[in-house]
């Protein structure tokens, strides 16, 4: 048995919160944007539990991570490297997003962190993305995950502060800039 249908009108957009079953806490919920300053004429559930619209309207899709997206194309930049880096240009007002990164790390107590700023290997306004990775030497660091591990402000770049004496960095970052 269906409960309750609750329609809740906010700016233009339709969200249609829907409550089924007198035992459970089953709901759904549905954001739908009026196309053409159209009205949704009617919404019913049948006993099959399906909403059923009519009217002229589209879904809202939600906000993705761009790293999570598999239709966002990903680019890649291996990392080679002695010294401080920039790995990822700035480039116009946008933000860089990164997905993954993974590099072995040598050289005599080398310790490597991602920062982004402006300028010569992100000198000017630098901001440490990281804190300080020191592996046992030499040593391999990663970071991998299904969506953004951390990402720029507008319109900086992206570089790899490499500490230590003789430090050495070789790897790849995969990331998204948008």
């Amino acid at each position: 048995m269906f409960c309750r249908r609750l329609f809740w009108w906010v700016c233009g957009f339709a969200t249609v919160l829907l409550v089924v079953g007198l035992h459970s806490a089953v709901h759904a919920q549905v954001q739908v944007r009026l196309v053409d300053k159209a009205k949704i004429n009617q919404a019913a559930v049948n006993s099959a539990g399906a909403l059923s619209v009519t009217g002229t309207v589209t879904a809202t899709p939600p906000t993705t991570d761009p790293c999570d997206d598999p239709a966002q194309a990903k680019s890649s930049k291996a990392i080679a490297s002695t010294a401080d880096t920039e790995v990822v240009a700035a480039s116009g007002s946008t933000v860089i997003y990164i997905c993954h990164w993974d590099f072995t790390l040598a050289g005599t107590t080398p310790t490597a962190r991602w920062i982004y700023g402006t300028g010569t290997v992100c000198a000017t306004g630098l901001t440490a993305l990281t804190g300080a990775y020191a592996p046992a030497v030499p040593g391999f660091v990663q970071a991998n995950s299904t969506g953004t591990l951390f990402k720029t402000i507008a319109s900086q770049a992206l570089c790899l502060d490499l500490e230590g004496t003789t430090p050495s960095a070789q790897g790849l970052l995969t990331y998204v800039q948008e």
